[in-house]
């Protein structure tokens, strides 16, 4: 497995590989709901910082919710009545300090541990990536903090999750696309669906769209319309890359959908046309 290089938006640059994650235990996914959730904003990714800041500020309710900025962090890892909320940068090349394809992430970690790489990780949620706009990253930071919430309260319920990946969690989620309508943008799928497709294949429920109009479904929460979230490297060579593909509901936020596949040609950067095909399952289904 390829290793994750990690970059904390700090001055400091740590490597946090992907397989030596630590998960949070039983009695620390218990504890969560009594800790502060410190939220760290060192002001080097000041556009993205300020949009989790309202973000949180608007949606957050799991735990009590304070800003921090990177003194009072490394002063209060060690601190088990916290828990930190960061946004890192991470790249799949094998020098970190080239920094090429690098990807932005939510890191959610409980404190507690005696550094940084001892934390115990609850979340990593990828929310960006070079050569994409940053505005669609903006334009989905409510949908990512009731991602997050979402995630820590079936982890409550069911602690198993706690050692699964995101992909094993929310794939399975997809039959929530029943009775509802799928918006993807255009550029973010792989292959040409013919219009005789959108009625067969899809029962008239999948739209391809501009990002414009994503953004106006988003931004109005439609109800029963799902979008699509894509996040690979726009930039440069992209092989040995990996793409993001999620499906988020419009309304609720919740995440219907999350996989993680290779970029090994040009052609497969965006939904697959097997996860279109799987999709297309439920959307032709009725409720």
């Amino acid at each position: 497995m390829k290793k994750l290089l990690f970059l904390l938006w700090l001055p400091v640059a740590v490597n946090l590989p992907a397989q030596e994650r630590i998960a949070p235990t039983i009695e620390q996914i218990e504890r969560f709901s009594r800790t502060t959730l410190n939220v760290v904003l060192p002001g080097e990714n000041i556009i993205l910082e300020a949009a989790l800041k309202e973000a949180m500020e608007n949606k957050w309710k799991l735990t009590p919710l304070k800003f921090i900025g990177k003194p009072e962090f490394e002063a209060n890892t060690g601190d088990a009545n916290r828990t930190f909320l960061l946004l890192v940068g991470g790249s799949f090349q094998k020098n970190p300090e080239e920094k090429l394809f690098a990807y932005t992430f939510l890191n959610l970690l409980m404190g507690g541990g005696v550094s940084l790489e001892t934390l115990s990780e609850f979340l990593l949620l990828p929310v960006s990536c070079d050569g994409q706009s940053i505005d669609k990253s903006l334009l989905f930071m409510d949908a990512f903090v009731d991602i997050i919430q979402r995630h820590i309260v079936s982890m409550q319920q069911n602690p198993k999750l706690a050692k699964q990946r995101l992909d094993d969690i929310y794939n399975k989620n997809v039959e929530r696309l029943t009775g509802r309508y799928l918006m993807l943008v255009k550029d973010d799928i792989t292959y040409t669906i013919t219009e005789e497709e959108k009625q067969q294949q899809f029962n008239n429920r999948l739209y391809l769209v501009e990002d414009s109009d994503v953004e106006n479904v988003v931004t109005t929460e439609a109800k029963n319309q799902v979008v699509g979230l894509t996040l690979y490297p726009r930039v440069g060579n992209p092989k040995g890359t990996f793409c993001y593909n999620m499906l988020i509901a419009a309304d609720t936020h919740e995440l219907i959908y999350f996989k993680r596949h290779k970029v090994n040609k040009k052609d497969n950067q965006g939904f697959l046309k097997e996860e279109l095909k799987r999709f297309g399952i439920y959307l032709r289904k009725s409720k």
